[in-house]
């Protein structure tokens, strides 16, 4: 069993980690002990700063600008720049390659079915699932709510169905542009914790520029929901080979 740390919940973002390793290796990983004296991964998610002496680094990003470490054994790849950036001024050696592993699902997993059923998906964090506004929940037959909740690969089906999406979870995002599917970054709320760096860090990581990006509030008047769907930009052009190249295991 691969040795790995990841928030053990249930939805999608943190499950990434376990889905990913099972379809690289075959075998189930194994939580560990993050500070513990056997040598681990770090893989999907905003957990690098639970990152100890025996951490091995794939993917991981900092949720936050002013989070730190103070150890880590080995780094081989960060979500994007500003985690980068990051760990080059708290004193680490870091490698120029950045990227999350939720990129490599398309190397991973073909989805079930393709063919586009839905004018919008609405993939809200699993913390924003009460406070998704019924507009979007009154039109079935064109608009989907995905439950980030369910198994990665049913998510992941779901997404790869709609021909645009809006997304308040990171790997919602993520995984929209992993398949090709444009996807905006939406606030249904304020209980997302952070600052927005890791929505920055990943869009750097593709090319997005920052400068004055932020999550379109979907608390105000957003206008019509046709309007919405005009709007999403289109999905950033991805090429993870180098990524997929840099994986620890399932060479």
């Amino acid at each position: 069993m691969i040795p790995a740390y990841w928030m053990q919940g249930e939805n999608f973002g943190d499950y990434l980690t376990v889905f990913i390793i099972r379809k690289l290796t075959d075998e189930d990983p194994r939580c560990v002990d993050p500070k513990g004296p056997e040598e681990h991964y770090f893989v999907t998610g905003s957990i690098l700063g639970a990152s100890g002496p025996n951490s091995i680094i794939w993917g991981a990003g900092f949720s936050d600008h002013g989070q730190e470490i103070t150890a880590a054994k080995k780094i081989l790849a960060v979500r994007g720049p500003k985690t980068r950036d990051r760990l080059r001024a708290l004193g680490f050696e870091c490698p120029d390659l950045v990227g999350d592993p939720g990129l490599l699902l398309p190397y991973l997993y073909i989805p079930s079915d393709a063919s586009k059923k839905y004018r919008l998906g609405v993939i809200p964090h699993w913390i924003d699932r009460p406070v998704v506004p019924e507009c979007f929940t009154k039109m079935p037959d064109d608009i989907r709510v995905i439950d980030i909740m369910r198994k990665p690969h049913e998510v992941i089906d779901e997404i790869a169905q709609c021909e645009r999406c809006i997304s308040s979870s990171l790997h919602g995002i993520i995984a929209s542009h992993a398949y090709g599917v444009p996807c905006q970054w939406v606030k249904f709320s304020d209980n997302i914790l952070g600052d927005g760096f890791k929505y920055h860090d990943y869009f750097q990581s593709v090319g997005v520029p920052t400068d004055s990006l932020q999550a379109l509030d979907l608390r105000n008047d957003f206008g019509s929901i046709e309007k919405l769907i005009q709007g999403i930009p289109p999905a950033p052009e991805i090429n993870a080979d180098d990524l997929w190249n840099s994986r620890p295991f399932g060479k």
